[in-house]
């Protein structure tokens, strides 16, 4: 004994259930949730101290001169936080310039500074392999 299509697609009142009965809730739900989150305000992360101290671009000039006196706390006593740690093995610090280029600072224990560098010129050139 089959039962049609037609006898199937309908309700117990006799209207068509395509299943929006079940989905209508759902959808509802969804869109209560979804008008709840926003405030109606845009709302601005900060950013973190370390990244806004990173952001703050220097000169070239700023570190020409100090860094030959300066350990990795003093780099980052005057310079503040790095932008980030690039290296791998050694720590290379990441300073960005205004000119969106950056100084390249080294160090293999993180409280001397190993090197330092723009671009292909060092500001503070390694020691020589003895």
């Amino acid at each position: 004994m089959t039962t049609s299509t037609a006898a199937r697609s309908e309700s117990r009142s006799g209207r068509p259930n395509h299943g929006t009965q079940k989905r209508l809730p759902i959808a509802f739900l969804f869109l209560a949730f979804a008008l709840s989150c926003c405030s109606g305000k845009p709302q601005h992360q900060a950013r973190a101290p370390h990244i806004e101290n990173a952001l703050a671009a220097h000169e070239l000039s700023d570190f020409t001169g100090v860094i030959d006196t300066l350990t990795v706390p003093g780099l980052f006593q005057r310079f503040g936080n790095p932008l980030a740690d690039v290296g791998s093995g050694l720590h290379v610090y990441q300073y960005l310039l205004t000119d969106g280029s950056a100084v390249l600072v080294g160090s293999a224990d993180g409280r001397t500074i190993f090197y330092a560098r723009h671009r292909e010129t060092f500001l503070k050139p390694p020691p020589q392999a003895k």
